[in-house]
């Protein structure tokens, strides 16, 4: 017994300093709430401590929309370059779509990008095939916005596991067609095979609003909360996890509607789905904390990402190599 100690705290020791331990609070300790339902979806919030100051963080789409951050093309689809003239951190979320450019991108990781950060790089990739040049008025040069996020969870995996252009292109062109046959419309814009155009159709948002109307008021006078997971037909889906309430309240609407359209696109199943427990939500996030396989990557000077995969399930967290490793983002994901 006493030897199966020493080898534990070894392991201990080289894992904390790779960087793949931290402090922060335990998943066992987050009350979850819920499910708050509307149709083939329920959502679930996830309620804990906050563990960093969000007020040195804006959003992608807060410093886009301000003009303290350029996304610039560099006509490589898999890259492109940001340059942060705000005087605070910006974080980047896995899945946030840049919009213009010659083609519309998907950022392919969490990213931290400190202050006076210029060009960047930022690993991508193409959600719009075909189009390699100016769109409307838009600048080629540079991105526009970025108020959308990816939907599916097939299209996270083919971004953030499978890391594949062809995958995310295939799964961009499902998901197109899931939401033309369950809306029985259109769904795609000027350039056919843009996400970010069809995220933004009449149909769609008319679509997500109706869902959302039904659902913006879960978090009303919530002042704890830190995250939240989602089921979607009866199957538990995935979860998001912050270190502060104020950044997980920022991309909150993005989040939710990413969740939704993805709801909207499964629909089409028919049927009628028991929503999951609160304690069987909770056991999916603990137990996603403790999948077999882990492995860690700096993506760049500031930002750690480390990597666990079970059979049935990934999960990512982001770490901030600035403030002893805090975690930031906690990401689960049911394959």
């Amino acid at each position: 017994m006493k030897k199966k100690n020493v080898l534990r705290t070894l392991l201990l020791c080289l894992l904390a300093t790779a960087g793949i331990l931290t402090s922060g609070e335990p998943a066992e300790n987050l009350n979850i709430t819920g499910p708050y339902t509307h149709k083939n979806i329920s959502i679930y919030l996830v309620h804990g401590k906050n563990a960093i100051d969000a007020d040195k963080f804006l959003t992608l789409e807060e410093a886009m929309d301000a003009k303290k951050a350029t996304v610039h093309e560099t006509e490589n689809v898999n890259q492109l370059t940001i340059t942060n003239s705000s005087n605070f951190n910006i974080f980047i979320m896995s899945g946030d779509i840049v919009k213009g450019g010659k083609q519309d991108r998907v950022i392919q990781y969490n990213y931290i990008v400190p202050p006076g950060s210029k060009r960047m790089p930022v690993q991508s990739f193409c959600v719009e095939s075909g189009r390699w040049e100016k769109r409307g008025s838009e600048n080629q040069e540079r991105f526009s916005s970025s108020r959308e996020m990816i939907a599916s969870k097939d299209l996270k995996m083919s971004v953030k596991k499978d890391k594949s252009q062809s995958q995310v292109w295939s799964k961009v062109a499902e998901m197109q067609g899931n939401l033309e046959k369950n809306l029985g419309a259109p769904v795609k814009g000027e350039s056919a095979s843009s996400l970010q155009l069809t995220l933004e159709h009449g149909k769609v948002k008319e679509a997500h609003q109706e869902y959302a109307r039904a659902l913006d008021n879960i978090m009303k006078d919530q002042k704890d909360v830190i995250g939240y997971s989602c089921v979607i037909n009866g199957k538990i889906n995935s979860a998001e996890v912050f270190a502060s309430n104020v950044l997980f309240k920022k991309l909150w609407p993005k989040l939710l509607k990413s969740s939704i359209v993805e709801a909207v696109a499964a629909s089409g199943a028919g049927g009628t789905y028991k929503a999951k427990t609160a304690d069987e939500v909770k056991k999916f996030i603990n137990d996603s904390e403790k999948a077999g396989t882990v492995a860690a990557r700096d993506v760049n000077r500031r930002t750690k990402i480390v990597e666990k995969e079970a059979e049935d399930r990934l999960y990512y967290e982001t770490r901030d190599a600035d403030n002893k490793g805090q975690w930031i983002n906690k990401s689960y994901l049911m394959k």
